[in-house]
């Protein structure tokens, strides 16, 4: 009769085997952990950002409310003229602690800016790293009556 099994069986594992394995699964270790590590900082600085974002939106907010009621809106008797003030000490910069840039909009181009011919101004606020950018109307107080 055949004998089924070998006299000299190979039951376990070497020390050689044992190595190799320990290795390879220490480089898959510290990829995994490298990969979760970035991860949680790309998320943090998204977070971040989010949160610069949503605050330079609080303050553009703001700078279109007060504008729109006529805050910072400047008119020139002798001519007509209405302009919009932006910096200095009573001016947006001041209060917002923003970079803010406006530029008018005219009901009709070509034309002299006047208070009839003002549509309003489109605004760019820079604030922490973010730009945001709206629109003010030269509402003055027309709809709280």
């Amino acid at each position: 009769m055949m004998k089924l099994l070998p006299k000299k069986s190979k039951k376990g594992i070497t020390l050689v085997e044992s190595v190799i394995a320990v290795v390879v699964l220490a480089m898959f270790a510290t990829g995994v952990l490298t990969l979760l590590t970035s991860g949680g900082v790309k998320i943090q600085e998204i977070s971040n950002q989010s949160a610069t974002y949503a605050e330079a939106t609080q303050k553009l907010d703001w700078a279109i409310s007060a504008i729109s009621n006529g805050a910072y809106i400047s008119k020139d008797e002798s001519t007509d003229s209405v302009s919009l003030k932006i910096t200095g000490d009573d001016g947006l910069n001041k209060e917002l602690d923003a970079e803010v840039t406006a530029t008018v909009s005219l009901y009709k181009t070509g034309e002299p800016e006047t208070s009839d011919n003002v549509r309003g101004w489109y605004l760019t606020l820079k604030y922490g790293g973010v730009t945001v950018k709206g629109f003010a109307s030269n509402s003055e107080g027309v709809f709280d009556s």
